[in-house]
């Protein structure tokens, strides 16, 4: 195994800056909930997840079966695990974030085959996002900034940058200048009609110590 691990870091810094995939039998679970009788973490399965940090590597969500490997035996020594598996990397979940693995029936096999689903609306590419430099002026873009980076996003780490990235992204773009403008008119507004109403008042109570400043 780990000559594979060694592999998948030698690919992930040469194709860094690009979306890739790798999927198949890696022969090892990641998490405890994969093996059906033995939540144990083996040294095998933690030498796994850090190849996997270090490549930048995360599963893909999937649908079909949990197990892809069995031993076929019945009674208490049936024995399942996950390991066939897809993983991408941070450019695929960029580009290609909607598309979800399918573990199927195995068949013959004690292997489950794995497949990969691209759905239709990730063929059509939406603008891509740029920082605007005047978010920064607004009184609202620290506290953005701090409450999204202190909530508490599940997955590895990258899947959590990538969670917490993408909800600001949304919250920013709440902050139009034309909503800053058109909050800076009200403001004027309501300090116009202060003085009005101040006026007044005071024009009303004929008070000699409010013209006076008292």
């Amino acid at each position: 195994r780990k000559s594979l691990w060694a592999d998948l870091i030698h690919c992930a810094n040469r194709f860094r800056n690009v979306p890739w995939l790798v999927l198949g039998d890696f022969n090892v679970t990641r998490y405890g909930k994969e093996h059906s009788s033995n939540g144990i973490i083996t040294k095998a399965m933690t030498d796994f997840n850090m190849a996997l940090v270090s490549a930048e590597l995360d599963d893909l969500a999937s649908s079909g079966l949990y197990y892809t490997w069995s031993n076929r035996r019945a009674g208490d020594g049936a024995v399942s695990k996950k390991l066939e598996r897809a993983l991408g990397n941070w450019h695929w979940f960029l580009g290609w974030g909607d598309t979800y693995a399918t573990s199927h029936p195995p068949g013959i096999s004690d292997h489950s085959p794995i497949t990969v689903q691209l759905r239709s609306i990730q063929f059509h590419s939406g603008r891509p996002f740029k920082f605007l430099n005047y978010w920064t002026k607004s009184e609202k873009f620290l506290l953005i900034l701090k409450h999204e980076w202190r909530r508490a996003f599940p997955g590895s780490p990258l899947i959590v940058l990538h969670g917490k990235l993408k909800s600001i992204k949304s919250l920013l773009k709440d902050l139009d200048p034309r909503l800053v403008e058109q909050e800076r008119q009200l403001r004027a507004e309501v300090v116009r009609a202060a003085c009005e109403e101040e006026e007044f008042y005071k024009q009303k109570s004929r008070v000699q110590w409010l013209k006076e400043g008292d």
